[in-house]
């Protein structure tokens, strides 16, 4: 189960830019599926937790979690909880 937490001091933690581009490739993958008959064995979000990033070090966030310092405790990201949604909805 999803963590749905994604608040940080009571704030959402936004990143509808990652939003927006999953729902495009994901648009874009349905199509490839739906009307050109593409085989499609699943879906992997690169980072599902943030990282490093060799050359910024933690300047750069990636994932649907942001991993808070020291505790590393995860919290969701507004993507998280997005995707969890999405996904679910492909199989109703």
């Amino acid at each position: 189960m999803l963590n749905d937490r994604s608040m940080l001091n009571d704030r959402p933690i936004n990143d509808s830019f990652r939003i927006n581009y999953h729902r495009e490739y994901l648009a874009a993958l349905k199509k490839a599926k739906d009307v050109h008959g593409v085989n499609v064995d699943g879906y992997f979000i690169w980072s599902l937790l943030d990282n490093v990033e060799w050359g910024d070090g933690y300047s750069d966030k990636f994932g649907l979690y942001s991993v808070a310092h020291p505790s590393l405790e995860r919290i969701a990201k507004a993507s998280a909880t997005w995707f969890a949604k999405e996904i679910f909805n492909w199989y109703l």
